[in-house]
């Protein structure tokens, strides 16, 4: 399930257009804890410094991570590229973990790689897209979901960048290409890039299986 984590993250700024040394810890700490989304409440709702707040909020998201990757010797341990996700593979329920091992091997070819996305081609149930996000890959996760709903409550999770319907009626040996070919329009992906590619895809014969690509934007 995500995290959010809120309530008077940046109070302070409701009167006063900087935040208090506490409060930039308080967003930082929540950044390294591993939370999904930061939220304001009062400092935007009824505040002076609305825009600033939420500016303010997203200059220190962005430095904190670009920190942890920079000394993830000081933030400390726990925090590292799977340190988040490795419980799931333990999950009793085999196809959870499954889906875990997949998203994890995903994450790890997308850090050896250096690539600049990662492709998600989501089912009716969407689990692959949130266990992507759980091991916390440093480049965006966009997700093509198959409906609009399953892409606003994908939304709330760290890295996730749904798409909704692109792919639906497009067939399954096509979606790779496809998926590609939108991310590119999109600009999360130019040629020469290195992407991965990952989904659970149905054949009459079988169950459903996990398929990965690692293929360089034409």
């Amino acid at each position: 399930k995500p995290v959010i984590v809120a309530t008077q993250m940046l109070e302070s700024m409701a009167k006063n257009p900087r935040p208090t040394r506490a409060e930039v810890s308080d967003v930082t700490n929540a950044v390294y804890d591993g939370a999904d989304a930061v939220m304001t409440s009062g400092e935007t709702a009824k505040g002076k410094y609305p825009v600033e707040t939420v500016k303010m909020m997203n200059e220190i998201i962005l430095s904190a991570e670009k920190f942890r990757e920079v000394r993830p010797d000081l933030v400390g341990t726990g925090h590292g590229l799977f340190e988040f996700g490795n419980e799931i593979e333990n999950d009793d329920d085999k196809s959870l973990s499954d889906r875990a091992s997949v998203a994890k091997a995903a994450v790890t070819a997308a850090s050896n790689r250096h690539a600049k996305a990662i492709l998600v081609l989501a089912g009716t149930r969407c689990v692959l897209p949130r266990l992507v996000s759980a091991y916390r890959p440093d480049v965006p996760i966009v997700v093509f979901s198959p409906t609009a709903k399953m892409a606003r409550q994908l939304m709330i999770y760290r890295g996730v960048h749904p798409v909704a319907g692109k792919l639906r009626d497009v067939p399954m040996q096509q979606r790779p290409t496809m998926a590609i070919k939108y991310a590119k329009e999109m600009g999360f992906i130019q040629k020469g890039d290195d992407v991965v590619v990952v989904g659970m895809e149905t054949d009459i014969e079988m169950e459903e299986f996990a398929t990965m690509r690692v293929t360089v934007v034409k």
